[in-house]
């Protein structure tokens, strides 16, 4: 029961792991102007959160119930991508590199005690399968969530451009005020409107964005009752094995 709930979060970790970054250098970089290194730079900070966390989930994983780690990891990970939902299209790099740490440590809460709770159940006959089997499910996952953000991001793209373009018609252009649509629009005629829905499309895209982080965000607090359907391994002198690729 162990390892088949650890396999359905590895694959929800897959999820976030790999959409996160399938969809946050191209926000930064269509979005923010960001070139692909400061990009990377901004990202980066995940990557040293992970790795602090990690260092500490191995320290605590045998004083204390590996799945309080875990759950602490899953809201950790829930909560930088509400913080995510919250971006704005004109804010500075700041909210961007918090969010990074944040998910990046509950990245690092999430891998190593996962992995002991799913093998601490598991006869040792039956881990080197077990192993192959947590990373295929977090690269099918990963490769799933890329896909599904992708469509969504595209699918939402359409949809909130479709909600803003109905409020630019002919009744609502004509009627504002000539000093403050020459400064939206300092061209006139099918040029004027093609500038505008240009910028309606970026904020479409940009909602999109934000939209597809709130969807990631709720994925990771439904999975968070699955914890109690693991349980405990019997305390033995034989200390689960941890396979990390």
């Amino acid at each position: 029961r162990n390892f088949a709930t650890s396999v359905v979060f590895m694959a929800v970790t897959g999820v976030l792991l790999l959409a996160g970054l399938a969809l946050l250098p191209p926000l930064l970089q269509n979005m923010y102007g960001y070139s692909v290194l400061q990009s990377g730079f901004l990202t980066a900070p995940r990557g040293l959160g992970t790795l602090f966390s990690m260092l500490i989930a191995g320290r605590m994983t045998g004083k204390m119930d590996a799945r309080i780690l875990v759950g602490i990891g899953v809201i950790l990970m829930g909560y930088s991508l509400h913080m995510m939902t919250g971006f704005a299209i004109d804010q500075p790099s700041r909210p961007v590199i918090m969010s990074g740490i944040v998910q990046g440590l509950g990245l690092g809460l999430i891998f190593v005690p996962l992995q002991t709770l799913a093998f601490e159940t598991l006869a040792a006959r039956f881990r080197t399968t077990g192993a192959a089997l947590l990373n295929l499910s977090r690269n099918i996952g990963g490769s799933i969530g890329i896909s599904v953000v992708s469509t969504e991001l595209v699918r939402l793209t359409q949809v909130s451009h479709a909600d803003m373009a109905a409020q630019i018609t002919q009744q609502t252009i004509p009627t504002a005020d000539p000093t403050l649509l020459q400064t939206v629009a300092p061209v006139a005629g099918p040029t004027a409107l093609a500038f505008i829905n240009g910028l309606i499309t970026t904020q479409a895209l940009f909602i999109a964005y934000l939209d597809d982080f709130k969807m990631m965000m709720i994925i990771t607090f439904a999975i968070l009752p699955l914890l109690l359907f693991m349980k405990r391994g019997s305390k033995s002198d034989e200390t689960p094995m941890v396979h990390m690729d």
